[in-house]
C-alpha cells in the first residue's frame, strides 16, 4: 500500500483497494487518487468522497452498483465527461462545490430520490432529464446563488415532495412551474 501525504491531501495508488472484493462502503474524505480506478470494488454501494480533488469524476471508476455518492466539497465543474449508467443510484450529494456550473444527464440514473445540490453558487442550470425521474423525492437547491431558472415542466414530476430553492436570488420563472405543482 503507497501512501503520500501532500500538504493536507493524502494520496493513495489506486490499486490498494484492488483486493477489497467485499468492500461496501468507503469513506475517502480529503483523498486523493493515483493511477486507474478500474481496481476499486464493483460492489461498492457507498461512496462518500468529500473533498473530491479533480474537476471531474473518473470514467475508469466502477459505479455501476452505488447506491450512495457524496461528493460533497468538491473542486468538480462537470461531474463526470461521459453519460454514465447509474442503475442503482439514489442519493446524489454535489453539495458545497464552488466551480459546478451545470448537472449531469439525469436520463441515465432512472432510482435516483435525492439530489443534493445545496450551495453551489457557479450553478446556473439542472438539466432538463430531471423531469424524467420517476422516484426522485428531494430537490434541494439552497443557495445556489446563479441558478437561473428551474428546468421546464419541473411541474410534472410526480415524485417530488421536497424542493428547497431559498438563497436562489436569481431564479426566474420559478413562481409559475411550482403553482403547477401537485405533489408538493
Amino acid at each position: 500500500m503507497n501512501i503520500v501525504r501532500n500538504s493536507n491531501m493524502v494520496v493513495f495508488e489506486a490499486n490498494t483497494f484492488e483486493k477489497m472484493y467485499n468492500l461496501r462502503l468507503l469513506n475517502m474524505s480529503g483523498v486523493k487518487v493515483s493511477g486507474t480506478c478500474k481496481a476499486f470494488p464493483k460492489r461498492l454501494r457507498f461512496l462518500y468522497w468529500s473533498g473530491f480533488p479533480s474537476e471531474f469524476f473518473p470514467n475508469d471508476f466502477p459505479l455501476e452498483n452505488l447506491v450512495s455518492l457524496d461528493l460533497s466539497y468538491s473542486n468538480l465543474k462537470q461531474v463526470w465527461k461521459e453519460t454514465k449508467v447509474l442503475g442503482s443510484l439514489k442519493i446524489l450529494n454535489l453539495s458545497h462545490s464552488p466551480k459546478l456550473a451545470k448537472t449531469l444527464d439525469f436520463s441515465r440514473i432512472p432510482k435516483l430520490e435525492r439530489l443534493i445540490l445545496k450551495a453551489c453558487p457557479s450553478l446556473f442550470e439542472v438539466d432538463e432529464s430531471i423531469v424524467k425521474l420517476q422516484k426522485i423525492e428531494l430537490l434541494n437547491l439552497r443557495d445556489c446563488e446563479n441558478l437561473r431558472k428551474l428546468p421546464r415542466n419541473i411541474h410534472m414530476v410526480e415524485s417530488l415532495v421536497e424542493i428547497n430553492i431559498s438563497g436562489c436570488a436569481n431564479l426566474m420563472g420559478a413562481t409559475e412551474e411550482l403553482e403547477k405543482m401537485k405533489s408538493l
